[in-house]
């Protein structure tokens, strides 16, 4: 369903790169469902949860729309070697 989800927000946000996702830290099984969609875990710490019973650790995860991801990589860096 999250991979489903992701491919029909590049679908209908053509501007968007990224997705960002945060999860309650003890949540682990939404975190790891997020993981096996292809996001990647970027950062950590505290937010007000949407639920007062969780705690305020959260995970921060992204995932970037596959194509610029590649065309943005170290391609960018080119002739910093070469001399």
């Amino acid at each position: 369903m999250i991979t489903a989800l992701v491919a029909q927000t590049w679908t209908d946000y053509s501007d968007t790169d990224t997705i960002l996702v945060a999860v309650v830290a003890g949540n682990r099984p939404s975190w790891r469902a997020l993981e096996r969609a292809g996001f990647h875990r970027v950062a950590e710490g505290p937010m007000e949860p949407d639920n007062p019973i969780d705690d305020p650790l959260h995970y921060l995860y992204r995932i970037d729309r596959p194509q610029r991801a590649r065309s943005t990589r170290p391609s960018s860096q080119t002739g910093s070697g070469d001399s």
